[in-house]
C-alpha cells in the first residue's frame, strides 16, 4: 500500500497534489458551515409513544416467550391471550413431546415466510457435512 500512495504521489507531482489539497480544504470549510437555526425552528420532535411497533410473538418449544401484541405486555396478557394459544397449537400440532432440540418460533403478521435453520454440527463428521443440505 505504501508502495502505491508513493507512485501515485510521484505520477501527480508536487503542484496537482497542493490543488487536490486546497479542493479539500475548500469543501471540508464549505461542509463544517453549521445549518441556520431556521432549518429546525419549525419541526415538532414527536412523542416515542408515537412510535408503532411491528407485533411480534416469540414460541420456544411449547412455551410463549414474549408478545408485543399489546402496547406494554404483561407476563399474564402474554400467557393467556387466546391467539398466542392458537398459535403454540398450531407449532406443536403433530410435533413430538419432546425434542432433543430447541425449536423457535418468531410469529408477524404478514404475507411473507422466511425460515431459517440454524444446526450445531461439532459432531459431525467433516465428510458427512457434504450431504448436509440434502437433508434439507
Amino acid at each position: 500500500e505504501k508502495l502505491r500512495i508513493q507512485k501515485q504521489v510521484e505520477a501527480l507531482g508536487e503542484e496537482k497534489l497542493k490543488s487536490f489539497g486546497k479542493t479539500l480544504d475548500d469543501y471540508m470549510t464549505t461542509n463544517n458551515i453549521p445549518a441556520p437555526d431556521s432549518i429546525f425552528a419549525d419541526k415538532q420532535i414527536p412523542s416515542v409513544e408515537a412510535i408503532s411497533f411491528i407485533p411480534i410473538t416469540t414460541i420456544i418449544n411449547d412455551k410463549v416467550v414474549s408478545s408485543s401484541t399489546s402496547a406494554s405486555p404483561s407476563p399474564t396478557s402474554v400467557a393467556h391471550s387466546s391467539d398466542n394459544t392458537k398459535l403454540v397449537e398450531h407449532c406443536n400440532d403433530g410435533a413430538p413431546s419432546h425434542l432433543p432440540f430447541s425449536i423457535q418460533f418468531d410469529h408477524v403478521k404478514s404475507e411473507f415466510v422466511d425460515m431459517k435453520l440454524l444446526l450445531e454440527t461439532t459432531g459431525l463428521d467433516d465428510h458427512l457435512r457434504l450431504y448436509l443440505p440434502l437433508y434439507l
